[in-house]
């Protein structure tokens, strides 16, 4: 939803991390801040970070699924 908002409204992709922090209560708050300052920078890597604390990848769903 996040990527859909940020896309519609044009805002640059560089600024969508720093963008995204500013929603984020939390775990997702916790995992951010756990993360490097250039690692904040990048949209990709905080997705990927925020994924995989919260295991949203192919394996959980594989184990829910069975």
């Amino acid at each position: 939803m996040f990527e859909k908002t940020a896309r519609l409204n044009a805002w640059p992709e560089n600024k969508w991390a720093a963008i995204l922090q500013t929603q984020l209560k939390g775990k997702g708050l916790k995992v951010f801040t756990e993360l490097s300052d250039a690692d904040c920078q990048d949209f990709q890597t905080v997705t990927k970070a925020l994924l995989t604390a919260y295991e949203f990848c192919p394996e959980v769903y594989r184990q829910k699924f069975r």
